[in-house]
């Protein structure tokens, strides 16, 4: 818009410097001896308008190879790293093992601790791999500002949303595994079961702590919950029109 503002100011400069000459000659206005002044004035002036043509498609071209060289990462970030958030369908499987686990104490049905060690296990593994994933995703983001784009409008909300939700899926199922630690530990404390030996909770007619309890069932479900929203909102970050030049813009 601006480029095109000084080229349309330039052209009617030169067509009322090319009237008024029409004018001044029409009318004997100025010498004839004077018109090679004029010609030469003239052809100064479309010099110094080439060359600021010249300068400002020069910017316009860098402003577009910039633009090229961030489409590019961008491209790479929607096709080949954000799809990944889809493949933890493992990590809720674990997170829904031990909510149905630790909710079933409630009815008096016992368990094995030796059960969970290796869902405690898998969890702490995928909480690693979403910290990295955040991180690589955020690196690709902050790449692609530098080439001066962005997430359009709309898209960026998703994104952001996407992108909190991945942070209470990690806080909390780093909370769930300290509470099934704690939780687990305190009746080994209580019946003087040693590390080595299970926890068989149907031989030791346990009580079970509301307050722990709680807290593994309410954040493995607000966990589960993020983990649905997550995939609702990676679904309509690709809603509509998937061209890259629809999901950023130049800002």
């Amino acid at each position: 818009m601006r480029r095109l503002i000084i080229i349309s100011f330039a052209i009617a400069f030169v067509v009322s410097l090319v009237g008024q000459l029409f004018l001044s000659v029409y009318s004997n206005g100025i010498d004839k001896s004077s018109y090679t002044d004029w010609v030469s004035a003239f052809c100064n002036i479309i010099m110094a308008a080439a060359t600021v043509g010249a300068v400002l498609t020069a910017r316009n071209y860098v402003a577009q190879f910039t633009a090229q060289e961030g489409y590019k990462i961008a491209i790479n970030l929607v096709n080949h790293q954000l799809p990944q958030v889809t493949n933890y369908d493992g990590f809720k499987k674990e997170i829904d093992k031990i909510n149905d686990l630790y909710s079933n104490l409630n009815n008096g049905d016992s368990f094995s601790d030796s059960s969970i060690t290796n869902s405690i296990s898998n969890i702490q593994g995928y909480i690693g791999t979403l910290r990295k994933y955040k991180a690589d995703v955020n690196k690709s983001l902050f790449d692609i500002g530098t080439y001066g784009l962005e997430f359009s409008k709309g898209k960026k909300y998703i994104f952001e949303s996407m992108m909190e939700s991945l942070d209470v899926i990690i806080d909390y199922s780093t909370g769930v595994i300290k509470n099934v630690e704690d939780f687990n530990k305190s009746v080994r404390s209580e019946f003087n079961i040693r590390p080595w030996q299970s926890l068989e909770s149907g031989h030791l007619n346990i009580s079970p702590n509301d307050v722990v309890l709680d807290g593994i069932k309410f954040k493995s479900k607000l966990i589960l919950n993020n983990y649905d929203n997550v995939m609702d909102l990676y679904s309509k970050l690709h809603d509509g029109d998937r061209r890259i030049t629809n999901l950023f813009v130049v800002y």
